[in-house]
């Protein structure tokens, strides 16, 4: 994949530990550099041209916002695997590529030289947090900060 793709650096966060860089190594004319742990990936993702993740939702909508090409390789070995849910669905609409099994990056790299992803249209970042209270029972109280109900307690809200 590396060479069919003829790119010069792979960056890349191994351990979620320290800060620190692991190693650096020059395979063919590939500049490995990995780390243990950074509080954010969004510097790398920001200069990439190619991110490839586990598939995992924060990872994924971190790309994706920034309009980042995005292969992810699902974890089969998670119990009531939610990676397989949210890849699927965001392929499905070709925002990104998803790998079940990570030799398919051997086994297929002209499929993702090929893949050119939808533009990503971002979202309203008030609609989660109102699914969320929906969710919990809170309903949408956008426009019933603190109201008192009939008994003049407090309601609970959602804002």
């Amino acid at each position: 994949l590396v060479q069919a793709i003829e790119y010069s650096k792979n960056q890349q966060q191994e351990q979620q530990q320290q800060q620190q860089p692991l190693n650096m190594v020059v395979v063919f004319t590939l500049k490995i550099v990995a780390y243990r742990f950074k509080p954010s990936l969004r510097d790398d993702m920001e200069k990439a041209r190619l991110v490839l993740s586990h598939a995992g939702a924060g990872t994924i909508m971190e790309a994706l916002a920034l309009q980042k090409k995005l292969v992810v390789v699902v974890n089969t070995m998670l119990m009531n695997n939610h990676q397989i849910e949210v890849a699927e669905a965001l392929s499905s609409r070709k925002y990104c590529m998803v790998l079940m099994d990570p030799k398919e990056l051997q086994q297929q790299p002209q499929r993702i030289l090929s893949f050119q992803p939808r533009r990503y249209p971002g979202g309203n970042s008030k609609s989660f947090p109102a699914l969320l209270c929906r969710h919990l029972g809170f309903g949408d109280n956008s426009n019933n900060n603190n109201n008192n109900d009939q008994q003049g307690e407090e309601k609970e809200t959602c804002n």
